[in-house]
């Protein structure tokens, strides 16, 4: 219809503007714009054309072409509310959040009741760790539209950024009472109870298993009918699914592996189903046998592909983290599926067939029962460290000897210094004379999250100035060479950190972890297995406060111990990339065998 009538006139307007629609909505992004621009030569409605032109380039993931007919639109027509708001995600693309905020605040306050301005606002402003703007803005678009998901989700994950886990888990559920099937909203959920204190591994286990037969189960096929070769000792494809091949923490210890599994023995499969794109990713994909782009893939498509490609082995090392695939792990696209790495849980799917973790994280016969895969442990443990070698930062002194005080210190990001966790390093701020400790993370750029945790110490008798709260660090190095205030790292819980360990290690400081009962518990642990620092393993709150005060009274033992810790690392497990490859691959050789050994004597069994 749309051709017949600009077969009568070739450059009517809204034939052009419909068709252009009818293009964009099929993928023809390119037919799309041009139609759109010929439009607004001619159009008496040229906001509504402007509009559309801006979202076609937008979704052609191109913002700077997207932000210059806003602002095109908007020296015609400044209260022209969409192309503000247009504009807004533009620069928000283009990872100015800052900029894109200030856009999206505009279209809000032309139009107080424009929802999705707000659901982007809340969002743009949780990016930059201004949590209670954010909080604000996500609670306005909620009594806009109170049976909506994404005000709460929003709303929930930036009290989950900023510690206040306790808060976060009931907007969770209200946002999942909304949309029951979300099942991004739920994974968020579930992130969010690794976090909370005193949660059992079986009931972990059961919201889980929860998520996986909502979402997950149903997509599982019965016979899932993969053509790969029962040959045991062939070379195996393995899979490894993930957004997070770039300058991340799970890029730190996913690409020594990568670089060092066998290629003899291994074809390497990648696919990359984020969008953000670095000088890391490079690496990755010299280390892949084949990389696979696959950001614009439904759950579905990605499904279809593996099972093309014939991946003997998938690897998922997501879990419920952002922009997770579990829904294509869901389909079984290869016969042998594995957990691994950036999740500290379950997966909950009955799709899922094994989880790579070690017997400290995991102890023989104590979290099997918390895991619906079969858990493989690996000798020498689950992680293999690699730092950042583009940004080279030595080991300095241990500052204490020259400030005359002991720094303690934590860089794990806000959701794990709950208010429990505060009380407990306020504990050794008491026990420790006059010393300090040093929290960073972007959280603090915002004052009212910054007078929370004042506010957190001071009811455990901390006076304020014993606090160092730092925020984002700008320099490529500013982050390591922070480091250098600190003498001593303080582990969080029932959640450890894991990248923040090891990098804290790597600059020579020792990290105090408290032994937990369940996976996400005893990461740290596990770490300082791998590096011979077993001793500062606390088995219980005292222990921990105890710890703490016994290396702050012993400055010349830490300064040694602060001056050989690189050595220490580079000579233990976590830095044997090659050895842990090895293992890695004795497990994936293992998983392989034993899919044969049921295959075969599936093929073989006599009929019932």
């Amino acid at each position: 219809m749309y051709r017949a009538c600009l077969d009568l006139d070739p450059e009517y307007p809204n034939a052009l503007n419909n068709l252009a629609v009818v293009f964009k909505e099929t993928g023809r992004l390119d037919e799309a714009i041009t139609c759109y621009e010929r439009a607004l030569a001619r159009t008496t409605e040229p906001v509504a054309v402007y509009n559309n032109l801006s979202l076609a380039y937008f979704q052609a993931r191109n913002p700077t072409r997207a932000q210059q007919v806003c602002r095109e639109a908007l020296a015609l027509f400044p209260s022209a509310t969409d192309s503000w708001f247009n504009l807004g995600n533009a620069f928000v693309a283009r990872m100015d959040r800052r900029t894109g905020a200030r856009y999206l605040t505009r279209a809000a306050r032309l139009s107080p009741d424009y929802f999705p301005a707000l659901v982007n606002l809340a969002d743009a402003l949780k990016g930059q760790g201004l949590g209670e703007e954010a909080i604000q803005a996500a609670r306005r678009a909620a009594e806009v539209r109170p049976g909506a998901l994404e005000p709460y989700v929003n709303w929930a994950d930036a009290l989950r950024e900023h510690g206040r886990i306790t808060e976060a888990i009931p907007v969770y559920a209200q946002a999942l009472a909304n949309q029951p099937t979300h099942a991004p909203a739920h994974s968020n959920l579930l992130l969010s109870l690794n976090y909370a204190d005193g949660r059992s591994g079986l009931e972990n286990l059961k919201a889980h298993r929860y998520w996986g037969q909502v979402h997950a189960d149903p997509l599982t096929p019965d016979a899932p009918g993969h053509a790969n070769i029962p040959d045991p000792d062939r070379v195996l494809r393995i899979g490894f699914v993930s957004a997070d091949f770039r300058t991340h923490s799970v890029g730190y210890f996913l690409r020594p592996i990568l670089e060092s599994l066998d290629p003899s023995l291994f074809q390497i499969y990648c696919y990359s189903t984020g969008t953000n794109d670095d000088s890391i990713t490079e690496y990755f994909k010299r280390a892949a046998s084949v990389w696979r782009p696959v950001a614009r893939h439904s759950d579905e498509q990605l499904a279809a592909l593996i099972l093309e490609d014939r991946i003997d082995i998938l690897v998922d090392v997501a879990g419920h983290t952002g922009g997770n695939r579990l829904l294509t792990f869901a389909r079984k696209p290869a016969p042998v599926q594995v957990s691994w790495l950036g999740y500290p849980n379950t997966t909950g799917i009955k799709a899922m067939d094994y989880r790579l973790t070690d017997a400290v994280a995991d102890p023989y016969g104590m979290t099997d029962d918390f895991h619906t895969e079969a858990l493989v442990r690996l000798p020498s443990g689950f992680l293999c460290y690699q730092p950042v070698s583009e940004i080279p930062t030595e080991v300095n002194a241990l500052p204490a000897l020259e400030k005359g005080f002991v720094t303690f210190g934590s860089f794990n990001n806000l959701s794990k210094v709950t208010p429990a966790v505060t009380a407990l390093w306020a504990e050794v701020l008491n026990t420790v004379p006059n010393s300090k400790l040093l929290l960073k993370g972007l959280v603090f750029a915002d004052p009212q999250t910054r007078q929370f945790y004042t506010d957190l110490f001071t009811q455990h008798g901390v006076d304020p100035d014993r606090l160092i709260l730092l925020s984002r660090i700008d320099a490529a190095d500013g982050h390591f060479r922070a480091y250098h205030q600190v003498d001593i790292g303080l582990d969080p819980f029932p959640y450890n950190g894991t990248t923040t360990t090891c990098e804290a290690l790597w600059m020579g400081v020792p990290v105090v972890t408290l032994l937990g009962t369940i996976h996400a518990g005893r990461v740290g642990a596990s770490l300082l297995h791998q590096v011979g620092l077993g001793h500062l393993i606390a088995r219980d709150r005292d222990a921990y406060v105890a710890l703490c005060a016994g290396l702050a009274r012993d400055l010349p033992a830490l300064a040694v111990l602060r001056r050989t810790m690189r050595a220490r690392l580079n000579a233990s497990p976590l830095r044997d990339e090659a050895g842990q490859a090895r293992a890695m691959g004795v497990a994936f050789r293992d998983m392989w065998r034993a899919w044969c050994r049921g295959r075969t004597e599936a093929t073989t069994s006599p009929p019932s």
